[in-house]
C-alpha cells in the first residue's frame, strides 16, 4: 500500500465543513505508480467547532445501561484544549447542571488535570436523571481561537450498588465472620 499526498492552496478549510476527495479508477497519483484499479474516496474536514462533544441522541437500551456514570467525577474532552488566556473558571461559568425531576441547579466544580481534559465534580445521586448544559461564549475560546458552542447532554446515574466493598480500591466484597 502506498499513499498520496494532497496539498490545498487558497482559502483555509471551513470550520466544521466536510470535504470529499475522489480519485477515480485509472488515476495515476505518482509517476512511479500504476493506475488505481478502483475508485478511492476520502472524507476530511477543517477544524471541528469548539464544543464539549456530548452524545446528543439516546443510545439503544442495552448500551444505555452501560453508559450510566456511577462516579461523582466525570472527565470531559476539551477538543483542541483551551486558549492560554482562558481560565478553567470561565468555562465552568458557562456550565449548568440540573436535576431533571425538579429543575434545581446543582453546584459543580471544574478543574483541568491536563491539556484537553476537564474534570467535572458534582454531588450526583444514584439512579437520578440530570442535564448538563454548556452555553456558547465568544469569550471562551479553544487553543485555535474558536469560540465555545452550545452543547448539552441528559444522563442517568447508575443505581447504588447494594453490596459493601473494602475501601482498598480493589473492589473486594466485605465479608462478615459468623460468630458462635
Amino acid at each position: 500500500a502506498s499513499c498520496a499526498s494532497l496539498s490545498l492552496q487558497g482559502a483555509p478549510l471551513g470550520v466544521g465543513a466536510v470535504h470529499r476527495l475522489l480519485l477515480p479508477a485509472g488515476t495515476r497519483y505518482h509517476p512511479s505508480c500504476g493506475p488505481l484499479g478502483s475508485a478511492v474516496e476520502a472524507r476530511f474536514s477543517g477544524l471541528l467547532p469548539f464544543s464539549i462533544p456530548f452524545r446528543q441522541t439516546e443510545p439503544p437500551a442495552d448500551e444505555w445501561r452501560a453508559m450510566r456514570p456511577s462516579a461523582r467525577r466525570q472527565r470531559l474532552l476539551l477538543r483542541h484544549g483551551l486558549a492560554a488566556s482562558v481560565a478553567i473558571d470561565a468555562l465552568a461559568a458557562q456550565m449548568s447542571l440540573r436535576l431533571n425531576s425538579t429543575g434545581a441547579a446543582l453546584p459543580l466544580m471544574l478543574s483541568r488535570p491536563g491539556g484537553a481534559v476537564a474534570l467535572l465534580e458534582a454531588d450526583l445521586l444514584p439512579d437520578t436523571r440530570y442535564t448538563l448544559s454548556v452555553s456558547g461564549s465568544g469569550r471562551v475560546r479553544d487553543a485555535f481561537g474558536l469560540p465555545l458552542q452550545h452543547s448539552y447532554t441528559t444522563f442517568d446515574t447508575a443505581a447504588a450498588d447494594a453490596g459493601l466493598t473494602l475501601p482498598d480500591g480493589q473492589g473486594r466484597p466485605l465479608r462478615f465472620a459468623s460468630g458462635a
